[in-house]
């Protein structure tokens, strides 16, 4: 019997999309890390046991969102890293979501400099998260976060109080202990990533 291709949306952290760039036949999940925007609603369409793709209606709303884990060297020359606390007074990174006609680089430091108040620019990609969430009005929604590596160029921090209650620097071990203590689960490997490509082992 002939092989079915079939198409399913990988729901935990994607470490290593470039391992599945592509469609290939006899795998049940592709990431989503190499797919350019706007083809991903494809690759979001499930096929059902005859290969025919399941109709609009039975489609997630989609949701793209878009941060960083800035860093900057302080005046005392060592590494510090910036975090944030949410309305809910959870440690976390800067991030929001993508604007029309935005590339998610764009909405990364758009969102960095709304919330904190600083310029920076990316200096590689950290990681994606991929997950679905239960809104409201609107039902099941799939939500990828892309995360990057940004280093502070300019600006004074200061918070966007209409989003968050605060922002400030830390040292990386001082960074790493209040995301343990209180920051959001899926952004350990998103912060322990990025502090590897730092020179830091967490």
């Amino acid at each position: 019997m002939k092989a079915r291709l079939r198409w399913f949306v990988c729901w935990k952290k994607i470490s290593s999309p470039q391992r599945c760039n592509r469609g290939v036949r006899n795998k049940d999940f592709i990431s989503l890390g190499s797919v350019p925007v706007e083809m991903r609603s494809f690759f979001f369409q499930k096929k059902d046991e005859d290969n025919s793709v399941m109709g609009e209606s039975n489609m997630n709303r989609k949701e793209i969102s878009a941060g960083g884990v800035v860093y900057r060297t302080g005046e005392d020359g060592k590494l510090q890293i910036q975090l944030i606390v949410d309305r809910y007074g959870k440690t976390t990174l800067a991030k929001g979501k993508m604007e029309d006609g935005e590339t998610v680089e764009q909405t990364a430091l758009r969102e960095i400099l709304e919330e904190t108040g600083m310029a920076g620019r990316i200096v590689e990609p950290v990681d994606i998260i991929a997950y679905t969430y239960q809104h409201a009005e609107l039902g099941p929604v799939d939500k990828e976060v892309h995360y990057y590596l940004v280093e502070a160029e300019s600006g004074d921090l200061q918070p966007q109080i209409e989003e968050i209650k605060g922002v400030d620097w830390y040292t990386p071990e001082e960074a790493w202990s209040r995301q343990q203590q209180s920051g959001y689960d899926n952004n350990d490997d998103i912060l322990r990533v990025a502090l590897n490509k730092l020179g830091i082992n967490v």
